[in-house]
């Protein structure tokens, strides 16, 4: 585990989510989300903010995307 990797990935990758649909297909196809999910659970603070705001950025794109974020059960992890 090496946190200050974790964030400043998670964070680029928040950015990419940002973007346009087709930037938050991308990241979602990469398979990011359950990653997301599971940084929510680090022991790092900062970690799991950046998680929350990718997740938030994902889900924030479409009916589609909150959908697939609440079906990876990442509701439980953030609160």
């Amino acid at each position: 585990e090496n946190p200050s990797l974790q964030f400043e990935a998670a964070w680029a990758l928040t950015n990419i989510a940002s973007g346009t649909s087709e930037h938050t297909r991308f990241v979602i196809e990469a398979g990011a989300v359950p990653i997301f999910i599971q940084l929510l659970l680090s022991a790092n603070e900062d970690v799991r903010e950046q998680a929350a705001w990718a997740l938030g950025n994902v889900a924030g794109d479409s009916v589609q995307c909150r959908d697939l974020v609440l079906s990876l059960n990442a509701l439980p992890a953030l609160l």
